[in-house]
Protein backbone atom coordinates (compact mmCIF):
# COMPACT_ATOMS: atom_id res chain seq x y z
CA UNK A 1 0.00 0.00 0.00
CA UNK A 2 1.27 3.45 -0.90
CA UNK A 3 -0.16 6.45 0.88
CA UNK A 4 0.96 10.02 0.16
CA UNK A 5 1.28 12.32 3.17
CA UNK A 6 0.68 16.03 2.74
CA UNK A 7 2.79 17.34 5.61
CA UNK A 8 6.25 16.76 7.01
CA UNK A 9 5.48 15.55 10.53
CA UNK A 10 5.20 12.40 12.65
CA UNK A 11 2.15 10.20 12.03
CA UNK A 12 0.61 7.37 14.08
CA UNK A 13 0.20 4.40 11.75
CA UNK A 14 -2.15 1.53 12.44
CA UNK A 15 -2.23 -1.65 10.38
CA UNK A 16 -4.95 -4.18 11.04
CA UNK A 17 -4.89 -7.55 9.29
CA UNK A 18 -7.88 -9.91 9.30
CA UNK A 19 -7.43 -13.44 8.04
CA UNK A 20 -10.18 -15.31 6.17
CA UNK A 21 -10.75 -17.25 9.42
CA UNK A 22 -11.58 -13.98 11.20
CA UNK A 23 -8.34 -13.75 13.15
CA UNK A 24 -7.28 -10.24 13.67
CA UNK A 25 -3.94 -8.60 14.46
CA UNK A 26 -3.08 -4.92 14.76
CA UNK A 27 0.32 -3.25 14.66
CA UNK A 28 0.95 0.32 15.78
CA UNK A 29 3.95 2.42 14.83
CA UNK A 30 5.02 5.98 14.40
CA UNK A 31 6.35 7.23 11.10
CA UNK A 32 8.05 10.57 10.57
CA UNK A 33 7.68 12.04 7.11
CA UNK A 34 10.96 13.78 6.33
CA UNK A 35 11.49 16.55 3.87
CA UNK A 36 11.56 15.57 0.24
CA UNK A 37 14.87 15.54 -1.55
CA UNK A 38 16.34 19.00 -1.98
CA UNK A 39 15.34 21.12 -4.96
CA UNK A 40 18.33 23.20 -5.89
CA UNK A 41 18.07 26.68 -7.35
CA UNK A 42 20.94 28.80 -8.61
CA UNK A 43 21.11 32.57 -8.98
CA UNK A 44 23.73 34.77 -10.56
CA UNK A 45 24.81 35.70 -14.05
CA UNK A 46 25.34 32.70 -16.32
CA UNK A 47 26.95 35.03 -18.85
CA UNK A 48 29.88 37.26 -17.99
CA UNK A 49 32.39 39.48 -19.74
CA UNK A 50 35.53 37.89 -21.12
CA UNK A 51 38.44 38.43 -18.76
CA UNK A 52 36.13 38.83 -15.75
CA UNK A 53 34.26 36.37 -13.52
CA UNK A 54 30.78 35.67 -12.20
CA UNK A 55 29.49 34.43 -8.87
CA UNK A 56 26.82 31.69 -8.84
CA UNK A 57 24.82 31.09 -5.66
CA UNK A 58 22.86 27.94 -4.77
CA UNK A 59 19.99 27.39 -2.36
CA UNK A 60 17.56 24.61 -1.51
CA UNK A 61 19.68 22.19 0.54
CA UNK A 62 21.60 21.99 3.81
CA UNK A 63 25.07 21.63 2.29
CA UNK A 64 26.62 21.67 -1.15
CA UNK A 65 29.47 20.31 -3.19
CA UNK A 66 30.47 21.89 -6.50
CA UNK A 67 32.23 20.08 -9.33
CA UNK A 68 35.57 21.50 -8.09
CA UNK A 69 34.92 19.90 -4.65
CA UNK A 70 34.36 23.23 -2.84
CA UNK A 71 31.53 23.16 -0.29
CA UNK A 72 30.31 26.77 -0.11
CA UNK A 73 26.89 28.05 -1.12
CA UNK A 74 28.54 30.01 -3.94
CA UNK A 75 31.27 29.60 -6.52
CA UNK A 76 33.35 32.14 -8.44
CA UNK A 77 33.63 31.18 -12.10
CA UNK A 78 36.12 32.77 -14.49
CA UNK A 79 36.21 30.09 -17.18
CA UNK A 80 33.18 29.36 -19.39
CA UNK A 81 31.96 25.77 -19.43
CA UNK A 82 29.65 23.20 -17.88
CA UNK A 83 29.34 23.04 -14.10
CA UNK A 84 27.29 21.19 -11.51
CA UNK A 85 26.46 21.37 -7.82
CA UNK A 86 25.15 18.60 -5.55
CA UNK A 87 22.96 19.60 -2.62
CA UNK A 88 22.41 17.32 0.39
CA UNK A 89 19.70 17.43 3.02
CA UNK A 90 20.35 16.50 6.65
CA UNK A 91 18.69 13.15 5.85
CA UNK A 92 21.33 12.60 3.13
CA UNK A 93 18.89 13.05 0.27
CA UNK A 94 20.50 14.83 -2.66
CA UNK A 95 19.80 16.74 -5.83
CA UNK A 96 22.23 17.61 -8.63
CA UNK A 97 21.89 20.69 -10.78
CA UNK A 98 23.85 21.05 -14.03
CA UNK A 99 24.32 24.43 -15.71
CA UNK A 100 26.50 26.15 -18.29
CA UNK A 101 28.31 29.45 -18.02
CA UNK A 102 29.45 31.44 -21.06
CA UNK A 103 31.31 34.66 -21.55
CA UNK A 104 30.45 37.54 -23.80
CA UNK A 105 33.14 39.01 -25.98
CA UNK A 106 33.97 42.63 -25.36
CA UNK A 107 32.73 44.86 -28.17
CA UNK A 108 35.23 45.19 -31.01
CA UNK A 109 34.94 48.61 -32.65
CA UNK A 110 37.02 51.29 -34.22
CA UNK A 111 36.50 54.99 -34.66
CA UNK A 112 35.96 56.17 -38.22
CA UNK A 113 35.90 59.90 -38.89
CA UNK A 114 36.15 62.49 -41.60
CA UNK A 115 35.63 66.24 -41.76
CA UNK A 116 34.06 68.67 -44.17
CA UNK A 117 35.33 72.05 -45.34
CA UNK A 118 33.42 73.76 -42.50
CA UNK A 119 35.61 72.02 -39.89
CA UNK A 120 32.78 69.79 -38.76
CA UNK A 121 33.93 66.29 -37.95
CA UNK A 122 31.74 63.25 -38.51
CA UNK A 123 32.39 60.28 -36.23
CA UNK A 124 31.12 56.73 -36.48
CA UNK A 125 31.47 53.75 -34.16
CA UNK A 126 32.31 51.00 -36.63
CA UNK A 127 31.92 47.39 -35.51
CA UNK A 128 34.85 45.31 -36.78
CA UNK A 129 32.78 42.12 -37.06
CA UNK A 130 29.13 42.65 -37.87
CA UNK A 131 26.59 41.27 -35.40
CA UNK A 132 22.99 41.78 -34.33
CA UNK A 133 23.99 42.67 -30.78
CA UNK A 134 22.65 45.91 -29.29
CA UNK A 135 25.21 48.33 -27.92
CA UNK A 136 25.27 51.61 -26.06
CA UNK A 137 27.75 54.30 -27.03
CA UNK A 138 29.42 57.08 -25.10
CA UNK A 139 31.55 59.62 -26.95
CA UNK A 140 33.93 62.09 -25.28
CA UNK A 141 35.33 64.47 -27.90
CA UNK A 142 38.19 65.68 -25.70
CA UNK A 143 37.18 69.34 -25.80
CA UNK A 144 34.98 69.58 -22.71
CA UNK A 145 31.74 69.45 -24.69
CA UNK A 146 28.83 67.27 -23.48
CA UNK A 147 29.11 63.55 -24.20
CA UNK A 148 27.03 61.93 -26.92
CA UNK A 149 25.34 58.52 -26.95
CA UNK A 150 24.80 57.95 -30.69
CA UNK A 151 26.79 55.58 -32.86
CA UNK A 152 27.11 58.31 -35.54
CA UNK A 153 27.60 61.92 -34.61
CA UNK A 154 28.75 65.23 -36.08
CA UNK A 155 30.95 67.44 -33.89
CA UNK A 156 32.30 70.95 -34.35
CA UNK A 157 35.54 71.66 -32.46
CA UNK A 158 36.01 75.10 -30.85
CA UNK A 159 39.45 75.74 -32.33
CA UNK A 160 42.73 74.38 -33.59
CA UNK A 161 44.45 71.71 -31.54
CA UNK A 162 44.86 67.99 -31.03
CA UNK A 163 41.90 66.36 -29.28
CA UNK A 164 41.70 62.84 -27.87
CA UNK A 165 38.36 61.29 -28.80
CA UNK A 166 37.19 58.45 -26.53
CA UNK A 167 34.46 56.03 -27.49
CA UNK A 168 33.13 53.54 -24.92
CA UNK A 169 30.92 50.78 -26.34
CA UNK A 170 28.94 48.54 -23.96
CA UNK A 171 26.94 45.42 -24.82
CA UNK A 172 23.80 44.11 -23.10
CA UNK A 173 25.88 42.09 -20.60
CA UNK A 174 27.74 45.18 -19.41
CA UNK A 175 30.94 44.26 -21.22
CA UNK A 176 32.64 47.38 -22.54
CA UNK A 177 35.64 48.49 -24.53
CA UNK A 178 37.08 51.97 -24.83
CA UNK A 179 38.75 53.25 -27.98
CA UNK A 180 40.76 56.43 -28.41
CA UNK A 181 41.69 58.41 -31.48
CA UNK A 182 43.66 61.65 -31.65
CA UNK A 183 42.14 64.23 -33.98
CA UNK A 184 44.18 67.24 -35.09
CA UNK A 185 42.17 70.29 -36.04
CA UNK A 186 43.99 73.04 -38.01
CA UNK A 187 43.10 76.07 -40.11
CA UNK A 188 40.09 77.32 -38.16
Amino acid sequence: IIHPYSEEKEYDITLTVISKDGCRDTVYTKYKVEPARPKLKITGDLQFCKGESTVIYVSGAENYEWNDKTTNDSIVISVPGDYYVVGHSTENCSDTLHFSVAYSENPDFEINYHFNKCFEYFFEAAEKVSSTEIYTYLWDFGDGSPASTHNRIAHLYPGDGTYTVRLTVTNKYGCSSTYTQNVTVTGM
